[in-house]
């Protein structure tokens, strides 16, 4: 009877079946019991057991025949039968056998991945002459390491790079895949006989310190000027007209009309121009909706139509939502809601109407094949299972918002990862999206990205640079997106609190609030870091510089280390023109400066210079006025020389300006 890999009783042990009965295995099957893929075949369709819907459908598979070796063979011919054997022996393990450190076994996806890494392995052992993996002694798999190491990023690629060598959590990868036939062997025909490398890890060989993969961020964030300039051009498309312009021309075009009013209004010479602005507008709503939302990729697919809502929050004011599902650590989709601004609605809105060709054209297809399995009598059960199968797949994208696929093509699908990297990358170039110099302040590898290049677009960017905003947003810091993020307040919780717990996306919070933590160690590192001696002002900032004149000395393997330390305990706050640390602080800083004038909880840095700068311009206007009283002038003569000397304390040269006659005196005089 065959069994099913992905359920908990297809945990066989392939040591104790024949290679027959081991090719009788059910690798995949449809809702209907249609067999997809069995053990035996040259390519195991994963995709029943793949929930994302931003996957293309050949990234749902393993193609054993795809690796092709130096000598122009391929795994699945005959010469290499033994060890197509052995590599899909590993990966029916790695689906069906909890691992030794996550106590589970590994998701589809990730079986792709392993997949993925093993290759190159297959590649350099076919290269040796190695034709099983039980053949692997320790001096041959440090033999693949040094090989690996030595490898450049996508060798065996069209897009090379022979300058750029593979990062240490690739080589981490590759190096696990050898570890899992030494963790795994009692339940492998074919396993390493010997650790592949004693007393090492792949970690350590692949350069990763202890404890770990490396886990700091390297997803790059879109520097602040880019941001601003990829959202503003992506605002032209979706909310400043041009967009309404693009579907009042093709749907002239459907109607067999003239578009020559449409093609001028467009600035545009032909409906072959029309046609990839048409593309353009798919990818700005796209980049308008991920870059305020925070929303990984996969998360985007799962949005369908009427996906925003408002309701009215916890502080009476009314706000906007949207809700898709999250794959990211659970077994099934999970329904979720994202907080975001007014123009998500705008963005919703067009690419429903952008895509609503292609919805009428699935609707059609979804009516034909219903009347086909009506009436037609199938000579086949199979046919009809397939049929039925099918039918299923449209039912299931038939109201996706990110709806994708030429209309004169059959198959219409919803936007894959692969496309929307394509895309996003040809809309950079397309709005001249270069690094200047001062981008670079925001880029973690230098190496890559350089000054004049466009910037490398990619989907996973959009969550950590909302990350960064919203940060900003927590810390008090009012200059960044404050119109836009008006959710966001200084305790990020509240905006959630009356929300149902069960549809938040937990992970994005707890993202937000790491880079939060990033923000604040990178304030307080620059305010200890005795290579720079920022100036510091107020009652805290002079006692924070008394410490860094003194002989304290703190030991920790990095600056951010040292940063975390300090900071650890309280919760950095902004008020604009200063930093506060006072878990008890009642806010009476936000509304007078000088309120907080002696409390040793107040920080004021070199980064609030230019607001120092116009509180003293503000309260020289307002001694200046005639209708004020004596009292506001005193106040704002205060006020003036306390901005002058925090101005001084910065560093700042200030020439004290000269008090005005009082009000009541300039009347008299009058």
């Amino acid at each position: 009877m065959s069994q099913n890999v992905l359920k908990a009783d297809g945990a066989l042990n392939l040591r104790l079946l024949s290679e027959e009965s081991r090719h009788d295995l059910v690798i995949s099957s449809g809702r209907n019991g249609l067999v997809i893929s069995l053990y035996g075949d040259y390519a195991w369709n994963l995709s029943p057991h793949i929930h994302t819907r931003n996957k293309a459908a050949s990234s749902k598979i393993i193609d054993f025949s795809s690796p092709q070796f130096a000598d122009g063979s391929r795994l699945t011919d005959p010469q290499h039968a033994g060890l197509l054997e052995s590599v899909k022996a590993l990966i029916y393990v790695r689906l069906s056998r909890n691992s030794h450190h996550s106590c589970k076994p590994l998701s589809t996806i990730t079986a792709i991945g392993l997949w993925m890494n093993l290759c190159p392995l297959l590649r350099w052992m076919v290269d040796g002459s190695y034709d099983r993996f039980a053949s692997l002694t320790s001096d041959a798999c440090l033999s693949y390491v040094e090989h690996s190491r030595k490898r450049s990023v996508w060798e065996y690629s069209a897009n090379g790079r022979p300058d750029k060598k593979l990062t240490a959590s690739t080589l981490y990868n590759y190096f696990v895949s050898v570890e899992d036939l030494w963790h795994f062997r009692e339940f492998l025909p074919d396993a390493l006989q010997e650790h592949p490398w004693p007393g090492q890890s792949a970690g350590s060989l692949a350069g990763i310190k202890k404890g770990g993969t490396d886990r700091a961020a390297k997803t790059e964030q879109i520097p602040d000027r880019l941001m601003g300039q990829l959202m503003q051009e992506s605002l032209c498309y979706v909310t400043g007209g041009y967009g309404d312009q693009l579907l009042a021309c093709r749907n002239a075009q459907t109607e067999s009309e003239s578009i020559n009013e449409h093609l001028s209004r467009l600035g545009l010479n032909s409906w072959q121009a029309v046609k990839p602005e048409l593309n353009r507008l798919h990818t700005a709503c796209y980049i308008v909706i991920a870059g305020l939302s925070g929303m990984r990729d996969s998360e985007m697919a799962s949005l369908e139509t009427g996906c925003y809502y408002e309701r009215e929050g916890w502080d009476g004011a009314v706000y906007g939502w949207i809700k898709g599902h999250t794959y990211k650590l659970e077994e099934d989709p999970k329904p979720v809601e994202w907080m975001v601004p007014p123009v998500v609605k705008n963005a919703v809105d067009m690419i429903t109407q952008v895509t609503a060709p292609l919805r009428y054209k699935l609707e059609q297809q979804i009516a034909a094949l219903e009347a086909k399995l009506r009436d037609v009598s199938y000579l086949s059960p199979t046919n009809r299972q397939q049929d039925e199968e099918t039918l299923y797949e449209m039912k299931q994208k038939r109201h996706a918002l990110f709806l994708n696929g030429p209309l004169w093509q059959d198959r219409i699908g919803i936007l894959d990862s692969n496309t929307i990297r394509t895309r996003l990358k040809n809309f950079a170039r397309h709005i001249n999206l270069k690094v200047q110099t001062d981008d670079l302040a925001q880029v973690l590898d230098k190496t890559e990205i350089r000054v004049g290049e466009v910037w490398p677009l990619a989907p996973h960017q959009f969550r950590r640079t909302f990350a960064r905003y919203v940060a900003r947003c927590i810390l008090g810091d009012v200059r960044y997106l404050r119109t836009h993020f008006k959710h966001w307040s200084l305790d990020m919780t509240l905006g959630y609190s009356w929300g149902d717990e069960d549809y938040l996306d937990v992970t994005l919070i707890e993202e937000i609030l790491a880079e939060r933590q990033n923000l604040q160690d990178d304030i307080v590192w620059g305010w200890i870091d005795i290579t720079t001696n920022q100036h510091l002002a107020a009652t805290g900032g002079n006692n924070i510089e008394k410490v860094r004149r003194s002989s304290l000395v703190m030991v920790a393997a990095n600056p951010r280390t040292v940063a975390r330390q300090l900071s650890k305990g309280y919760f950095l706050r902004g008020l604009g023109h200063s930093w506060c640390t006072e878990k008890e602080c009642q806010g009476k800083g936000i509304y007078s400066v000088t309120e907080c004038r002696d409390c040793e909880n107040r920080v004021i840095d070199e980064g609030h210079i230019p607001v120092w700068h116009g509180i003293r311009n503000q309260q020289i206007e307002l001694m200046m006025r005639d209708d004020c009283g004596d009292p506001i002038w005193q106040g704002a003569l205060d006020a003036l020389r306390y901005a002058e000397q925090i101005l001084v304390d910065l560093g700042e040269t200030v020439v004290l300006h000269p008090a005005l006659p009082r009000p009541s005196e300039r009347r008299r005089h009058g």
